[in-house]
């Protein structure tokens, strides 16, 4: 039996709303956090520093909320940094409660998410630079690290053992269990546990989303890739949670059945991650279904997933269809 809904919002509008609102707290605070150094920018007295945001996050996924996991699908047009951050964000406290992280340490866990990449603020331009960077900007991008915890004083924050671990985290980001990240280079058990899953999610993250200089890949490729190649770069432990945790098919990410519908996942199941609930938009030709519906996998025996698809090389001749597809890749409130 399938459970159908005439859209993805149905029964599920005060969630969606709640986690909007909370999604844009993060996008405005990443924006005036990361152009800081902007000639307009606020005193770091006067920023929306991020701490009551991210327990807003965190009280969402204590509580099971998908809809903040689909969010993660969204891009921001100004500058991708600033969706980059939440995104960033709320992937690592998803994956921080999946391996018991709670509570304070979940907020610092946050905190250190969101300010990881605090030294870029001195880098916006070449950040989102759209051709190929030289030699020279990718050793100034690499400074980064050590830029941002000389950024992190510039914040009233007192000196405690959360700022130390903010140092130490944000220091340890780009780290990777083999020994090949940077700046210091560090394996296995030598990098601090948040900075290996900031690390992991920053790079999913990234790779998930279009960039100015190049494409993106789909959420199942880049999952698939992360199992089967990444091992010596990320803990094998955390990626097998997060999997588990978001499933191949994540909130978010479109998926084609074995009817040839096309939908977009609204929500998995954990014990049942490859039966997510799908809100079905068009039939195998790319023609919008005049029933648009949810259905839910796990209530449905005859229906599966075939394959994940790619949304933005679907050949759509409704208007309509296509600019909904389109306003999906990207942040704007209300939509």
């Amino acid at each position: 039996m399938a459970d159908t809904a005439a859209s993805p919002s149905a029964g599920a509008g005060t969630d969606r709303a709640r986690a909007a609102d909370v999604y844009g707290e993060a996008v405005t605070a990443a924006r005036e956090i990361y152009k800081i150094l902007e000639p307009e920018a606020k005193t770091p007295q006067a920023l929306f520093w991020p701490e009551n945001v991210i327990r807003k996050m965190l009280a969402l996924l204590q509580a099971g909320d998908q809809e903040l996991l689909a969010l993660v699908s969204r891009s921001v047009s100004d500058h991708f940094l600033f969706g980059h951050v939440p995104n960033v964000t709320i992937l690592s406290l998803r994956l921080g409660l999946a391996v018991g992280i709670a509570d304070e340490d979940a907020v610092t866990l946050g905190l250190a998410a969101f300010l990881n990449d605090l030294g870029l603020a001195s880098h916006l331009e070449l950040a989102a630079k759209a051709t190929k960077i030289t030699d020279e900007e990718y050793r100034l991008l690499r400074n980064h690290v050590e830029e941002g915890i000389k950024m992190l004083d510039l914040f009233p924050l007192p000196e405690s053992d959360m700022k130390a671990t903010l140092r130490r985290v944000i220091s340890q980001c780009h780290e990777r269990t083999g020994g090949q990240g940077y700046p210091g280079r560090l394996k296995k058990d030598e990098i601090h546990p948040f900075a290996k899953i900031i690390g992991m999610m920053d790079t999913y993250e990234a790779m998930t989303h279009l960039r100015p200089w190049r494409a993106r890949t789909i959420p199942h490729e880049v999952l698939r890739k992360m199992i089967e190649e990444n091992e010596n770069e990320f803990d094998p432990g955390l990626i097998r949670t997060f999997v588990e945790c978001l499933s191949l098919y994540p909130p978010g990410s479109y998926v084609r059945l074995n009817t040839g519908d096309i939908g977009v996942v609204t929500a998995t199941h954990a014990d049942l991650s490859l039966r997510p609930r799908v809100w079905l938009m068009m039939d195998g030709a790319g023609r919008r279904l005049e029933n648009q519906r949810i259905v839910n996998l796990a209530l449905s025996p005859g229906l599966f997933v075939a394959d994940a698809v790619d949304e933005t090389t679907l050949s759509i001749s409704d208007p309509r269809l296509k600019l909904e597809l389109r306003a999906q890749r990207w942040w704007v409130k209300g939509l």
